[in-house]
């Protein structure tokens, strides 16, 4: 009789589960379309974002049924999604490692925001082959994704698999692969207790994450959490790991400006601020720059477009600070450096390798939605300050443990967290050997990731 009780309860819980996601997959539905709606009309008043994010959509079912007619016979996509830039330092290692287990597979790359998609139009990477292509994914409802599943050869599709690097899931997008019979993979996931993916609750995308076939995730307790829901997660790690590493070991850019850049910072202790935002930078100019100190500044802005550059000078010439533009560092080896405390980078792509001139980073974001990228100032040794929101990174809470890492609860406090590391050479440099020496010990993730990719690849002919 209690087994009874107890099957009943367990299929009363099974339908009201089932309920709910098919109840979220209506409000998902809508708050897509809703979405889309306000994309649309912002871009239509001018909002510079929105109306990228249109653009680098324009044709773009057209150009991949064009790429995909040219594949060769028996070849298919190897289908890797970032949301971002960010995202795609995560992918980077896995998609290096993975061409050279199978150099045969062309490699679909996709973005959703422009700001990853825009970099990687204007330049391609060192890994790209002819035949490769660069795609935006579309929006997530089906009558978007549609003329997609048909460009990619819908049903017979060209396609080894999708490779979702970190959280970028669209349910609908799995939805259609999945019912094609296409393998998907995530990796780089991190999941803390509580993730709202991880609960129940939260209906379709919880049974998102559920679907993968396979889930590879940064460490062992995330894999814990997720195989307590039935789910066979596999920890192997961060593959930014591997990329940061790989920076900070190599050998330093070349041109005119980064010649002119070491040659600016000399022999003055050099703080690199790095994805700043606006109240950051307001706070970063009240430290106190005088040339007497030997001190000098790389601010590195999240945002580089000509307003925000703008807004940022005028705010160092109301401090009474000398600054200079990266874009201007093309002088001759004969010139002297600028005199100016304070080089502001208005271009994009250089700030893993500045870090390599500095001595203390600032990591911006963390007084906002989120701190950046904190990986890569550790791998060059330097001790971070970043602001409060940490929370949902793994490695920031790993060097905070170690030490190397400090964060303040307010832009009035950085200053006593980063006059001491400026002023202390053997502090700072103890503190920074500790940061990196964590990054080296968490390399070798990307090799594991891309081996397993490819076993899914062999088994989709």
């Amino acid at each position: 009789m209690h087994a009874s009780a107890g099957a009943s309860a367990v299929g009363v819980w099974t339908i009201a589960r089932r309920f709910w996601t098919a109840l979220t997959w209506v409000g998902y539905r809508f708050a897509m379309l809703g979405y889309g709606g306000a994309l649309a009309v912002a871009g239509w008043a001018g909002n510079r974002r929105a109306r990228a994010w249109w653009r680098m959509r324009e044709g773009g079912e057209a150009q991949l049924a064009a790429a995909t007619a040219r594949l060769a016979p028996g070849t298919a996509w190897a289908w890797f999604h970032c949301a971002s830039l960010g995202e795609y330092e995560q992918a980077r290692p896995v998609i290096e490692a993975y061409r050279a287990l199978r150099p045969q597979d062309p490699i679909l790359l996709t973005f959703f925001s422009p700001s990853g998609w825009e970099p990687l139009a204007a330049r391609r990477p060192a890994w790209w082959q002819t035949g490769d292509h660069l795609a935006a994914v579309p929006w997530d409802v089906p009558r978007a994704y549609r003329p997609w599943l048909r460009a990619l050869g819908h049903p017979r599709m060209r396609l080894r698999f999708l490779a979702l690097s970190k959280y970028e899931v669209w349910p609908d997008q799995l939805r259609c692969l999945r019912g094609a019979g296409i393998p998907t993979a995530v990796f780089a996931a991190y999941h803390p207790e509580g993730a709202w993916p991880l609960r129940p609750v939260s209906g379709l995308l919880h049974a998102a994450w559920c679907g993968f076939d396979r889930m590879l995730v940064q460490d062992p307790g995330t894999a814990e959490r997720w195989r307590h829901r039935g789910v066979p997660a596999q920890a192997v790690g961060d593959p930014r790991a591997d990329r940061v590493m790989a920076i900070a070991t190599g050998p330093p850019p070349t041109g005119p400006e980064w010649a002119a850049a070491v040659r600016w910072v000399g022999t003055r202790r050099c703080l690199v601020a790095g994805s700043t935002w606006a109240a950051e930078e307001r706070a970063l100019a009240e430290l106190g720059w005088p040339p007497s100190a030997g001190r000098c500044w790389i601010c590195v802005p999240h945002e580089v477009h000509p307003a925000h550059i703008d807004s940022l000078l005028a705010l160092l010439t109301a401090h009474g600070l000398r600054w200079t533009r990266w874009s201007q560092m093309t002088a001759a080896p004969d010139t002297p450096p600028p005199a100016s405390e304070i080089l502001v980078v208005d271009s994009v792509g250089w700030l893993a390798s500045l870090y390599r001139l500095g001595h203390v980073a600032f990591v911006g974001g963390g007084f906002g939605k989120g701190v950046h990228n904190t990986l890569e100032p550790a791998a060059h040794g330097l001790p971070i300050v970043t602001g409060p929101r940490i929370e949902r990174f793994r490695e920031v809470k790993a060097l905070q443990t170690l030490g190397a890492l400090q964060s303040a609860s307010r832009p009035g406090d950085l200053a006593s967290l980063l006059h001491p590391l400026l002023d202390d050479p053997t502090l700072s440099q103890r503190v920074g050997a500790d940061a990196r020496n964590w990054v080296a010990a968490q390399t070798g993730a990307a090799a594991a990731i891309a081996s397993t990719l490819a076993a899914l690849a062999s088994r989709n002919k």
